[in-house]
């Protein structure tokens, strides 16, 4: 996965309809170790206006599969809302 390259995702649970762009970027700021890189989520929930949610991964998350990497970006807007 390259960072700095925004992509999209929706899933459905229950009767909400998440659409969610999210990006990973390495930034150098202060607080973010070299093994990290900051995951940014700009997720919107039934076409309401976005909320924006960042968390910092272990840069491993980037060598993951697709598929591995959208469950995770499915857990993570779940427990962030």
């Amino acid at each position: 996965m390259l960072l700095n390259l925004s992509k999209h995702f929706c899933f459905s649970r229950e009767s909400a309809a998440y659409d969610v762009d999210y990006l990973f970027t390495k930034d150098g700021n202060a607080g973010q170790q070299p093994s990290e890189v900051r995951l940014v989520l700009n997720i919107s929930v039934n076409d309401n206006p976005e909320v924006v949610h960042t968390v910092m991964k272990p840069t491993s998350v980037l060598y993951q599969s697709n598929e591995a990497i959208e469950k995770m970006i499915e857990e993570e807007t779940l427990s962030f809302l």
